[in-house]
């Protein structure tokens, strides 16, 4: 017996097959063919009647080769917040950094205990927090994992276009236009 839980799970895997061109009779091979990111960034998805997706307009049944890994821009260089509450970025890589259950690289460095021999920013107070407000001795585990918001500071373009302007910019754009 079918019942809609088990439909719902079946879906995403027939969706796939039916995607790839694969059906009870043909062959597949372990072969794919590989497609540079680059070349399908170079054409936007919207000009190939394609939908945009985290495959960059890439096949299903196709393999991409993803792009070399940025570099960082440094330890001594802190890049300035977009908006109040930002996570800040992290300033140095992590390639390598544990962070699971048992063990969190980051809290090395950044501790409140560690901070005043490793010259490391110390985490926010609130990630000593519970959801009711209480300080914790320990970090707070629902801000354990650290790239779950903060991200590397890379050296890279901007995968899309960005418009964001911050508030501070607009007051004084909205000051000197008043003040001609």
């Amino acid at each position: 017996m079918i019942n809609n839980r088990s439909l719902l799970w079946t879906l995403p895997f027939v969706a796939t097959l039916v995607l790839a061109g694969c059906d009870s009779g043909s062959e597949t091979t372990a072969e794919t063919t590989q497609a540079p990111v680059q070349e399908v960034l170079a054409q936007p998805a919207r000009d190939a009647g394609m939908i945009a997706s985290a495959r960059y307009g890439i096949p299903i049944d196709q393999e991409g080769v993803p792009e070399a890994i940025a570099p960082t821009k440094g330890a001594n260089y802190g890049e300035a917040r977009n908006y109040p509450m930002q996570p800040p970025l992290i300033p140095h890589g992590i390639r390598g950094y544990e962070v699971n259950l048992n063990s969190n690289r980051c809290m090395a460095c950044h501790s409140r205990r560690e901070v005043a021999e490793t010259r490391a920013t110390m985490i926010s107070v609130t990630h000593y927090m519970d959801r009711q407000g209480n300080f914790l001795a320990e970090i707070s585990p629902r801000r354990y994992f650290c790239t779950q918001c903060h991200v590397v500071q890379t050296e890279t373009a901007n995968i899309v276009d960005n418009s964001f302007e911050d508030m501070d910019d607009l007051i004084k754009q909205l000051a000197q236009a008043e003040g001609e």
